[in-house]
Parts: structure tokens; C-alpha cells; sequence
């Protein structure tokens, strides 16, 4: 009877584990969706325990009983919410942070919700709350500092090499900013043809969100910055300064120097050859005249020693404004409107980009891509080049 028993209670006590381990699942698979709060924000949670936003993985999250566990990469505090039925629920003394379930996330699978994450601001709301309840620790650091308690002397300090320091992991877990990498997007140009762009977030600091705004980009060329080991900053803020120097640095050509108003700037395109068929996309008001500088503007030599783009052919598109913040702008549902092709002058400086005649949609907001066809050949280098696209 005694074996029988014991039997009876090793079997019970599986059951019961695996039991345990199959709600786990069950609740987290329940939990993970996209939730939005009363201003439009949203927080997804994938069902692999991720956080996204803007396609990035920005922290953790888990189960444990009916509290949700968030642990964002880049604060050193996690925060516990209430499940209540489609809602989870934060408490900062007596302020709730609230998200509701959005009802996309019952139509989407564990993939897409991670791309529904370009549509939003990501969970700025989120960090709000642990830096309001971590304040005391972040004051602590500052007294500490005025006192110089632990923090190396600069006759003693030595930034290490950046050799093996800017790794992936560096920027996602510490980071606000993230780096270029010299994509290519061959997708982004299956969309344009098909006229149906999708989803576009403009975050300038965010290196990935902001290279899908063109079908290709050069990698970032020199020396660049140091990256501070963390362990050895002189202040808090040194290191994710220094990832943001280096993630500024490895964006020099990306679609974003078209945009930044800067004639000095350019984005490069970044496939072997003139880069014939590559585009980049700009956000401009199309009822207002738009100009062009085609070309590396930076000087008269790396103009004339880089392509300048000849025949293009201009794309007016339209696409939904989602949401605004101090981080950038996030678009949904651009497509294009018409296009037609156009001859620029080989000229250093602004001229005019001749636009197709077009209709925006009320409620919406348009942009212009730049398709090279042909190029004027730069003296020394075949990289096709494009300043500025502005109104």
C-alpha cells in the first residue's frame, strides 16, 4: 500500500506541475497582444516573452500568478501590473498607468505583432513610470557624483578601444539609440512596385527604423567614435552618450541625411554598381513646391567624385499619421499616389523636383521617393548620392 502510495503522490505532484507550466503558457500566450492607453500609446507584448518597439526588442516581460513582470533593457528597475480581464494595470503610489487590449492583437499571430511595433511610440509611458519610481536611485547617483565618491579621476581614466565594444547586445539592452547597419530592403522594392509601401516610423536615433526608409544604404565609412565601457564611465550618462556618438556616426548615409536639411549630409545608396533602382523615401508636403539637391553637397570635390543621379523617377505617396512624440513620428498605410519620370540638371545645389499630378486623401499626409534610373558619373567613386529632398 505504502508503494502505491507513494506512487499515487509522485504521479499527483507531475500532474500538477505540468499542470502549472500549461497554465503558465496558457496565460502568457492570453496575456501577449498590443495594448493602448487613453492617449494612444501603445505597449506589445510578444508571446516570447519580448517587449517590441519600432521593431526593436526593448525589454522582457513574464508571468508571475496574475502580475504581469515588465524589465525594460535600458532602466535598471522592473515593474509589476495587475491582469484585470483585457487590461493591465500599473501603480505608482496612487497613480495607475493603464493599457487595454487592443483588439489587433486577436487578429494577429506571435510574428506580426513584433511588425505591428512600428506603429507605435513604443512604451515611453512604461519608462515614465520606472524613472518616476527608480527617482531616488537616479538623485543618488547625482549626490554621489557632486561628492566624487567612486568616480575615477580623468588623469586615471582611459576610454577602452572600440574594437569589440559595439556589439548588438550594447544597443538593445542600454540604449535609446540604435546604429546603422548598411541594410538592403529588396522587400521595399517588391512594395513600391506593388504601390503599397505599409508602415514607416521617421525616429532618427532608432538606426534600423530609420534605413527602411530606403531600399538600400552605404555603411558608415572611417573611424568611429569610442564606445565607453559602462564600468568605466566618469558619469552616468557617458556611456549611452557614447553609444548615441557611435549610432549618430554609423547613420551617415542614411535616408534621414536627405531629410535633416543639411546639404552637407547625403544618403548613399548602398548596392554594387551606379545603385540603378534604388529609391529613397522623404516626407514633404507635395501641396507645396519641392526641391532636390542631387549629389554629395558636402563640397565641390565630392560632388564632382561621386554620382549624382540623372534620370529618376518621382513617386508622390500618401500614408496615415499615427502617433507623435518627443522620439519622432510613426505613418501607417502608405501608397503611392502617382508617379512620373523626370531629368535633373548636373548642378551643386537646390533645383526644382518636378512633382506628377496627384490628389491627397483628406486626413492624410504625403511623401516623395526618388528612384535612380540613370546617373552622371562621379570621378572617382560609383556611389550614387542624393543631399536633400525638401520643400
Amino acid at each position: 500500500m505504502t508503494k502505491i502510495k507513494t506512487k499515487a503522490i509522485v504521479l499527483l505532484t507531475l500532474f500538477l506541475t505540468l499542470g502549472a507550466m500549461m497554465s503558465c503558457k496558457n496565460t502568457m500566450e492570453s496575456v501577449a497582444g498590443v495594448y493602448v492607453d487613453d492617449e494612444g500609446e501603445f505597449l506589445v507584448l510578444n508571446t516570447n516573452g519580448t517587449i517590441y518597439a519600432q521593431g526593436i526588442a526593448v525589454g522582457k516581460w513574464e508571468i508571475e500568478g496574475n502580475e504581469v513582470i515588465i524589465k525594460p533593457y535600458n532602466i535598471n528597475e522592473t515593474a509589476k501590473g495587475k491582469i484585470k480581464r483585457d487590461r493591465l494595470v500599473f501603480k505608482d503610489g496612487k497613480k495607475e498607468y493603464v493599457w487595454r487590449k487592443s483588439k489587433i492583437s486577436s487578429k494577429t499571430n506571435d510574428n506580426n505583432l513584433k511588425a505591428t511595433a512600428p506603429l507605435t511610440i513604443g512604451i515611453k509611458k512604461m519608462f515614465s513610470y520606472l524613472t518616476n519610481i527608480s527617482n531616488k536611485l537616479f538623485v543618488k547617483k547625482e549626490q554621489d557624483l557632486k561628492e566624487n565618491k567612486d568616480v575615477p579621476s580623468s588623469s586615471t581614466y582611459l576610454p577602452p578601444s572600440s574594437e569589440d565594444t559595439h556589439t548588438k547586445s550594447d544597443f538593445t539592452q542600454s540604449s535609446s539609440c540604435q546604429p546603422c547597419v548598411g541594410k538592403t530592403f529588396p522587400e521595399l522594392k517588391q512594395k513600391l512596385a506593388n504601390g503599397e509601401i505599409g508602415s514607416l516610423s521617421l525616429f532618427p536615433k532608432l538606426g534600423l527604423a530609420i534605413e527602411k526608409w530606403a531600399s538600400s544604404t552605404l555603411k558608415a565609412e572611417g573611424t568611429p567614435p569610442k564606445i565607453i565601457n559602462e564600468s568605466e564611465a566618469r558619469y552616468p550618462e557617458e556611456y549611452l552618450e557614447s553609444l548615441c556618438d557611435y549610432a549618430s556616426w554609423s547613420c551617415m548615409y542614411s535616408p534621414y541625411s536627405a531629410m535633416d536639411r543639411n546639404p552637407q549630409t547625403a544618403w548613399v545608396e548602398g548596392v554594387p554598381g551606379d545603385g540603378i533602382g534604388e529609391f529613397v523615401i522623404v516626407r514633404v508636403d507635395t501641396d507645396k513646391p519641392v526641391k532636390i539637391w542631387a549629389g554629395y553637397g558636402k563640397s565641390k570635390d565630392t560632388f564632382n567624385n561621386n554620382n549624382r543621379p540623372q534620370w529618376v523617377r518621382v513617386y508622390v505617396l500618401e500614408g496615415k499619421q499615427e502617433i507623435e512624440s518627443e522620439a519622432g513620428i510613426s505613418f501607417s498605410n502608405i501608397k503611392v499616389v502617382a508617379s512620373h519620370e523626370v531629368l535633373l540638371e548636373d548642378i551643386n545645389g537646390y533645383q526644382p523636383l518636378s512633382l506628377p499630378e496627384h490628389v491627397i486623401n483628406r486626413g492624410m499626409v504625403s511623401f516623395v521617393a526618388v528612384e535612380i534610373l540613370s546617373v552622371y558619373p562621379g570621378a572617382k567613386y560609383n556611389d550614387t548620392c542624393i543631399s536633400e529632398i525638401a520643400n
